[in-house]
């Protein structure tokens, strides 16, 4: 196609794992790959596959702007979201290297400021990079991500936000996914640091990485090649423009802009010890709790296999990133889109088969937004029925699971479209009795009974689900508050 790019190393020999080239028949293998990818809906943006800081692989498929119908090349700028968080923790290990900090150090030591000093006393920087701090992820905050995050905020008034933020756990003891942790650590590195973040990212990680195309981004400055992000509208059916958010709200949590061949500039600068010495990689990698090190996570999910994978993906208001790194063999797998909701993991595992010689998975069409489109042209029994006519005749070509269905469900919710909502919901647990994914699905079909004033019905499905789990407090209180 004419919007797609793919790089062809060519090698005589067959492909064997340390080779620097793939054989002619892997690349072909991945090119296919990708496309599928594209042509199911699954992705649209810049794939690069490298050994050792070598391209193997790269390709652009889909649209940089849809508006003007710009195809993505490999130069795009896209922001990153939490695939930052690496870039943090690196830089605070850079911080430590030159004795401005310590990770054992506390909050209270460097953010005098903070406004919580309960927390500011408890929690250290180490927690806040491993998150394990027990600090809460942004559903803390009041309708932050659904109306707060498009706000421009101060440092002040972000500080502030903190004031009456409470601990989830003991500081230390588990973890628990929080952006707000890599906030504080902004302001932290602001002080240590004696600059703004974006000036202690260029001066000291991205302009000694080569990583001239790398920036916090703030959405003013004009940049050329910054690649335009996109929502799907599940009420429409259909692509729009991503919703805005003010970028002093991703900040050190999920700001950075980036490449991909400035990401992979980064992959080299992690396997050498030219910035980070090996004691500070030793720490940037290692696991605290649940897999989960200094912004990098360090199983890959849904493999059954013995590979060593540190990655981490990040996801933003209308972009997704995907970064992982095989420290043993050197590989390097950068997937950047401007849609948020690809199939980063699954595409991702599938190169990762392709290179190591085992069964590929191919792509399927989204079932989903196949019936939703239906229900949004004509109604909830008409996408029933289509439902049943896939089935019959093109299941290898959709991705039939409960969790397709659910995952509708749960849309259709969010946009107030209550009754196609349990129409979907009933489907799947008429179509899967026996899930393992009934007790969400119950729980989701309560809610929309709920919304839609059929009490007697939401109750039963709570009840159901309480039968499953009987210590679920979610539903319990859901159903609790039925009552009354």
């Amino acid at each position: 196609m004419k919007n797609a790019t793919v790089i062809i190393l060519y090698l005589m020999t067959p492909f064997f794992i340390g080779s620097t080239v793939l054989a002619q028949g892997k690349v072909a293998e991945l090119d296919q790959l990708v496309q599928q990818y594209f042509e199911t809906g699954q992705f649209t943006g810049n794939v690069l596959v490298a050994q050792h800081g070598k391209v193997l692989f790269e390709k652009s498929v889909g649209l940089a702007n849809r508006e003007w119908e710009i195809p993505h090349s490999m130069g795009g700028k896209f922001i990153i979201g939490s695939l930052s968080k690496q870039f943090i923790g690196a830089l605070t290990l850079v911080l430590q290297q030159e004795d401005k900090l310590k990770v054992t150090d506390k909050i209270k030591d460097h953010l005098p400021e903070f406004p919580n000093q309960d927390i500011a006393s408890r929690v250290s920087i180490r927690q806040l990079l491993s998150c394990s701090s027990g600090l809460p992820h942004y559903g803390a905050w009041e309708d932050f991500m659904e109306k707060r995050d498009r706000l421009p905020y101060t440092r002040e008034e972000l500080l502030e936000l903190f004031r009456q933020v409470e601990l989830e756990f003991e500081p230390g003891a588990q973890h628990g996914y929080s952006s707000l942790g890599y906030l504080i650590l902004g302001f932290i590195l602001e002080n240590a640091g004696g600059a703004d973040l974006g000036t202690l990212l260029r001066e000291k990680i991205f302009e000694p990485s080569g990583m001239h195309d790398t920036s916090l981004d703030d959405q003013i400055s004009i940049l050329p090649r910054r690649v335009s992000a996109y929502r799907y509208n599940y009420q429409k059916a259909r692509y729009d423009n991503a919703n805005y958010r003010d970028p002093s709200t991703t900040f050190s949590a999920g700001g950075i802009l980036s490449t991909a061949r400035d990401l992979l500039k980064w992959d080299r600068v992690l396997e050498g010890n030219e910035l980070l010495t090996e004691a500070s990689k030793e720490q940037l990698f290692s696991a605290v709790h649940a897999n989960y090190a200094y912004g990098w996570r360090t199983a890959m999910p849904r493999r059954t296999d013995s590979l060593s994978v540190h990655w981490h993906a990040g996801q933003v208001t209308g972009y997704l990133s995907m970064m992982a790194r095989l420290p043993e063999e050197g590989y390097c797998i950068i997937l950047l889109s401007n849609i948020r909701d690809m199939a980063y993991l699954d595409m991702t595992n599938q190169i990762l088969n392709v290179l190591y010689d085992l069964p590929v998975e191919r792509p399927r069409h989204s079932l989903l937004k196949r019936l939703l489109k239906e229900i949004v042209d004509k109604n909830a029994d008409a996408a029933e029925q289509l439902y049943f006519s896939l089935k019959a005749n093109e299941l290898e070509a959709y991705s039939f699971s409960e969790v397709e269905l659910i995952i509708l469900g749960i849309e259709l919710n969010s946009e107030g479209m209550h009754e196609q909502a349990v129409a979907m919901l009933e489907l799947n647990r008429r179509e899967y009795p026996d899930s393992g994914y009934l007790l969400d699905n119950l729980y989701f079909l309560g809610i929309n009974y709920e919304a839609l004033g059929k009490k007697q019905e939401a109750m039963r499905c709570f009840e159901e689900a309480l039968d499953l789990d009987p210590e679920n407090e979610r539903v319990r209180a859901r159903a609790e508050a039925l009552k009354n």
